[in-house]
């Protein structure tokens, strides 16, 4: 799992601080998602 505070970049929310999760072995599989090595829990 990762986690980090940033700045939202993109969409209606752009400049507004944001907190991120990122959990490895997600098996939603969302067609948006970003992140699609997450899919996979080995890595």
């Amino acid at each position: 799992m990762e986690e980090c505070y940033s700045i939202q970049g993109e969409g209606k929310h752009t400049g507004k601080a944001a907190y991120f999760i990122r959990i490895g072995g997600c098996d939603v599989g969302c067609l948006w998602c970003d992140v699609k090595e997450s899919w996979d829990a080995s890595i």
